[in-house]
Protein backbone atom coordinates (compact mmCIF):
# COMPACT_ATOMS: atom_id res chain seq x y z
CA UNK A 1 0.00 0.00 0.00
CA UNK A 2 1.20 3.42 -0.70
CA UNK A 3 1.13 6.41 1.42
CA UNK A 4 -1.15 9.39 1.40
CA UNK A 5 1.43 11.61 -0.12
CA UNK A 6 2.93 9.02 -2.99
CA UNK A 7 -0.98 9.31 -3.83
CA UNK A 8 -0.90 12.75 -4.12
CA UNK A 9 2.39 12.75 -6.12
CA UNK A 10 0.77 10.61 -8.85
CA UNK A 11 -2.45 12.12 -8.81
CA UNK A 12 -0.32 15.27 -9.35
CA UNK A 13 1.42 13.14 -12.34
CA UNK A 14 -2.17 13.58 -14.27
CA UNK A 15 -2.62 17.07 -15.53
CA UNK A 16 -6.51 15.76 -16.28
CA UNK A 17 -6.72 14.76 -12.71
CA UNK A 18 -4.92 17.62 -11.21
CA UNK A 19 -7.49 19.95 -13.44
CA UNK A 20 -10.75 17.90 -11.39
CA UNK A 21 -8.96 18.55 -8.01
CA UNK A 22 -8.46 15.16 -6.55
CA UNK A 23 -6.49 15.03 -3.75
CA UNK A 24 -6.02 11.80 -1.18
CA UNK A 25 -8.16 11.65 2.06
CA UNK A 26 -7.75 8.27 3.47
CA UNK A 27 -5.88 5.05 1.96
CA UNK A 28 -6.76 1.35 3.63
CA UNK A 29 -6.88 -2.49 2.38
CA UNK A 30 -10.69 -2.13 0.90
CA UNK A 31 -9.68 0.90 -1.23
CA UNK A 32 -9.19 4.70 -1.21
CA UNK A 33 -11.09 7.92 -0.41
CA UNK A 34 -10.50 11.16 -2.27
CA UNK A 35 -11.60 14.75 -1.75
CA UNK A 36 -12.34 17.27 -4.48
CA UNK A 37 -13.86 20.71 -4.40
CA UNK A 38 -15.45 21.56 -7.77
CA UNK A 39 -15.05 24.58 -9.63
CA UNK A 40 -17.42 26.91 -11.91
CA UNK A 41 -15.91 25.48 -15.20
CA UNK A 42 -16.72 21.93 -14.32
CA UNK A 43 -20.93 23.35 -14.02
CA UNK A 44 -23.32 21.52 -16.83
CA UNK A 45 -25.29 24.96 -16.57
CA UNK A 46 -23.83 28.26 -14.45
CA UNK A 47 -28.06 28.95 -13.66
CA UNK A 48 -28.28 25.39 -11.44
CA UNK A 49 -24.51 25.46 -9.50
CA UNK A 50 -24.73 21.89 -10.46
CA UNK A 51 -21.59 20.15 -11.55
CA UNK A 52 -21.74 18.25 -15.12
CA UNK A 53 -22.18 14.65 -15.04
CA UNK A 54 -19.37 13.99 -17.14
CA UNK A 55 -17.36 15.75 -14.27
CA UNK A 56 -18.70 13.61 -11.83
CA UNK A 57 -17.86 10.73 -13.67
CA UNK A 58 -14.41 11.52 -14.48
CA UNK A 59 -13.64 11.99 -10.79
CA UNK A 60 -15.29 8.30 -9.58
CA UNK A 61 -13.56 6.89 -12.63
CA UNK A 62 -9.88 8.06 -11.82
CA UNK A 63 -10.82 7.47 -7.73
CA UNK A 64 -11.65 3.53 -8.90
CA UNK A 65 -8.39 3.36 -10.65
CA UNK A 66 -6.41 4.87 -7.74
CA UNK A 67 -7.78 2.38 -5.09
CA UNK A 68 -6.18 -0.17 -7.52
CA UNK A 69 -2.72 1.79 -7.40
CA UNK A 70 -2.94 2.42 -4.03
CA UNK A 71 -3.24 -1.82 -3.16
CA UNK A 72 -1.33 -2.77 -5.81
CA UNK A 73 1.13 0.23 -6.86
CA UNK A 74 0.10 -0.49 -10.66
CA UNK A 75 -2.22 1.41 -13.46
CA UNK A 76 -4.98 0.16 -14.71
CA UNK A 77 -7.68 0.95 -18.08
CA UNK A 78 -11.46 1.33 -17.80
CA UNK A 79 -13.08 -1.38 -19.94
CA UNK A 80 -16.82 -0.35 -18.30
CA UNK A 81 -18.17 2.47 -15.93
CA UNK A 82 -21.41 2.83 -14.98
CA UNK A 83 -22.42 5.79 -12.95
CA UNK A 84 -25.95 6.09 -11.55
CA UNK A 85 -26.71 9.56 -10.48
CA UNK A 86 -29.14 9.47 -7.48
CA UNK A 87 -28.70 13.06 -6.94
CA UNK A 88 -26.97 16.25 -8.40
CA UNK A 89 -24.11 17.15 -7.04
CA UNK A 90 -23.55 20.87 -6.01
CA UNK A 91 -20.23 23.10 -6.75
CA UNK A 92 -19.48 22.47 -2.73
CA UNK A 93 -16.52 20.07 -1.70
CA UNK A 94 -17.16 16.32 -2.45
CA UNK A 95 -15.78 13.05 -1.12
CA UNK A 96 -15.62 10.13 -3.52
CA UNK A 97 -15.09 6.67 -1.89
CA UNK A 98 -14.22 3.89 -4.20
CA UNK A 99 -13.93 -0.09 -2.68
CA UNK A 100 -11.89 -3.01 -4.78
CA UNK A 101 -15.26 -5.79 -4.63
CA UNK A 102 -12.50 -8.01 -7.00
CA UNK A 103 -9.28 -8.39 -8.09
CA UNK A 104 -9.16 -11.10 -10.62
CA UNK A 105 -5.89 -11.91 -12.87
CA UNK A 106 -7.33 -9.54 -15.65
CA UNK A 107 -9.75 -7.49 -14.40
CA UNK A 108 -10.74 -5.74 -11.06
CA UNK A 109 -14.29 -4.61 -9.89
CA UNK A 110 -14.39 -1.38 -8.06
CA UNK A 111 -17.78 0.18 -6.60
CA UNK A 112 -17.40 4.18 -5.64
CA UNK A 113 -19.67 6.63 -4.15
CA UNK A 114 -19.31 10.07 -4.37
CA UNK A 115 -21.24 12.60 -1.64
CA UNK A 116 -21.32 15.72 -0.18
CA UNK A 117 -21.79 17.07 3.29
Amino acid sequence: MISLEDLATRIAASPFNSWLGLRPVAIDDQGVTLGAEPRSEMLGNPDTELVHGGVVSAMIDATCSYAWLARAGGYVSTIDLRTDFHRPMAKAPVTIRADIVRAGRSIITVDARAGQS
